[in-house]
């Protein structure tokens, strides 16, 4: 077999409920999850409260709150019980305003990653496994044209993965692939400066079928090769799909508008609480904890959001803790499809069906 279809099975770790393939995660235990492990959950690296930008904007927040105290005892401009009444009014409209708008944004942003994953690269494998399948069927004899050609499906279809990766990251390079032995060089060279590489490969099967039909080695041209010419489809569908969603953001005012009140809101909150700090500083120490909470929760809990939002629109770029694990989904369909291939050479009722190489047809 190619050098490109040799298994390289990474370990698995299991870190908190969490098991992880190399940087990114595989699944996670999710009765613990909702037990006592959403607390221990906080200080795993798959969490959003893992990352270093949300602290960075949490800790900006708290300073703003200290500032405006510090400002307000300094020079003593204690707002008026009026002012006061209306800042509260302000932060209590958008405490309750800002908690819908971004459910909706969240239920947006999941709905767009589960149906890349469910859809889009869950169509492209169903259909590497429909192809790996009826290879190992109608091709199974351990010819050289028949082995090549098996090899050839179920390493265009893992071509097609990887090149959904690099498309998606902007990396036009394909020596890590050549180097590989997934793609040869040749095949390297005709794929230079041509887009959409992922949806090529589709294109190289369904044209690698024909050429079998055209010799003669696909039995009942009408019927079967239609067959494999409508899995092709499925299987490139699928990519256009993918990246019409990655391709077509969502609507720049839209997300702008969100990320201004969610910055807003967290500095009105921190102006309140900064207020707040100042009048009971020193008489009451009930009030400066609470507020202290209330700057440091909501405000963190909505930029956690957001940035969550953000790494859900594009799982593809392969380094946030909501990507896909690329190297591990490659090395499950090169198992399926090896495997695949393997069922329809050697199937256990015996000897898989011979045909004869003129017309195809059944010995």
């Amino acid at each position: 077999s190619s050098q490109g279809l040799v298994e390289h099975p990474e370990p698995v770790v299991v870190r908190r409920g969490v098991k992880w393939w190399g940087r990114h995660v595989l699944n996670y235990d999710s009765e613990s999850l909702s037990d006592l492990g959403a607390f221990t959950g906080v200080l795993s690296r798959a969490s959003v409260f893992s990352s270093r930008r949300l602290y960075l904007k949490s800790a900006a927040v708290v300073g703003f709150s200290f500032l405006v105290a510090t400002t307000v005892t300094v020079f003593e401009v204690y707002p008026s019980p009026g002012a006061d009444g209306t800042l509260q009014e302000l932060t209590n409209f958008m405490h309750g305003l800002l908690p819908f708008l971004m459910g909706l944004y969240v239920s947006l942003s999941v709905s767009r990653w589960w149906t890349l994953r469910n859809d889009c690269l869950g169509g492209l494998w169903t259909a590497l496994d429909d192809l790996c399948m009826m290879s190992g069927v109608f091709f199974p004899a351990n010819t050289e044209a028949d082995r090549e050609l098996r090899e050839t499906v179920l390493r265009y279809g893992l071509l097609s993965h990887s090149f959904v990766y690099k498309q998606a990251r902007g990396d036009l390079s394909m020596k890590d692939l050549v180097e590989s032995g997934l793609l040869r060089q040749e095949e390297a060279d005709r794929l230079e400066n041509q887009p959409c590489r992922a949806s090529l490969m589709w294109v190289w099967l369904a044209s690698l079928f024909t050429k079998a039909a055209a010799e003669g080695r696909v039995p009942n041209f009408e019927g079967f090769m239609m067959d494999f010419l409508a899995i092709c489809r499925r299987g490139r569908q699928a990519i256009r799909t993918l990246f019409t969603y990655l391709d077509a953001q969502l609507p720049f005012a839209y997300v702008h508008l969100l990320s201004l009140m969610v910055w807003t809101h967290n500095l009105l909150q921190a102006f309140a609480s900064g207020v707040s700090f100042a009048r009971a500083w020193g008489r009451d120490g009930w009030t400066v904890g609470i507020n202290l909470g209330w700057v440091i929760m909501f405000p963190t809990l909505y930029q956690a959001l957001l940035q969550l939002c953000e790494y859900l629109l594009n799982p593809f770029r392969a380094h946030t803790y909501v990507d896909f694990p690329r190297d591990a989904i490659h090395q499950a369909m090169l198992s399926e499809g090896m495997a695949l291939l393997r069922a329809g050479t050697l199937p256990g009722y015996g000897s898989p069906p011979q045909w004869d190489v003129p017309g195809r047809k059944m010995k």
